[in-house]
């Protein structure tokens, strides 16, 4: 039978201290946090709420000054692997809908503007970039996990959701 060092016993020890503090702190915040204000996810058919992001040149930019077209966002990081496989396609689409009224946006959750502007510029992302650098949009359009697309119509209505790499085209 194995016998725990005194360091692994002391490890163990600081883990379970640990362990219950966390579970304490949750019991006791669980009332607090559940009473929170907590957004909906985005429903097809639904408004797409306005929104103001910066790009990586601290321009800003609202989703109503595209009104009267698509507009397809995607927010993403350039760590994620799953992110950049969506990359190919939506650079396909953004080439094939050039001359229609569609905007493509990507848009980097948690991420400063010198690390994407440095991605968007090495890999040629043809893509407008918006920073949520603090994940206001994210947290408030209930992006939990990414590659996260959105697709919104003319009258800023969500007409597909995509999570992970499922394909969009088929929405435009």
């Amino acid at each position: 039978m194995y016998s725990y060092t005194s360091k692994e016993k002391k490890m163990m020890q600081y883990l379970l201290r640990g362990t219950l503090a966390l579970g304490l702190a949750a019991t006791l915040t669980w009332p607090v946090l559940s009473s929170a204000e907590v957004p909906e996810p985005l429903k097809i058919g639904a408004d797409f709420p306005d929104f103001t992001l910066p790009d990586t040149t601290g321009k800003q930019h609202t989703l109503s000054q595209y009104k009267d077209k698509i507009v397809v966002f995607t927010f993403s990081t350039p760590e994620c692997p799953c992110s950049r496989s969506v990359d190919g396609e939506l650079a396909e689409l953004a080439a094939a809908y050039a001359d229609k009224d569609v905007v493509f946006y990507k848009v980097a959750v948690g991420q400063d503007a010198k690390a994407v502007g440095e991605y968007w510029e090495k890999n040629k992302v043809e893509a407008k970039v918006a920073l949520d650098s603090e994940r206001k949009a994210s947290d408030a359009y209930w992006v939990d996990l990414i590659p996260h697309i959105v697709v919104i119509d003319k009258e800023g209505k969500v007409v597909r959701v995509a999570v992970g790499e499922d394909k969009v085209g088929a929405a435009l």
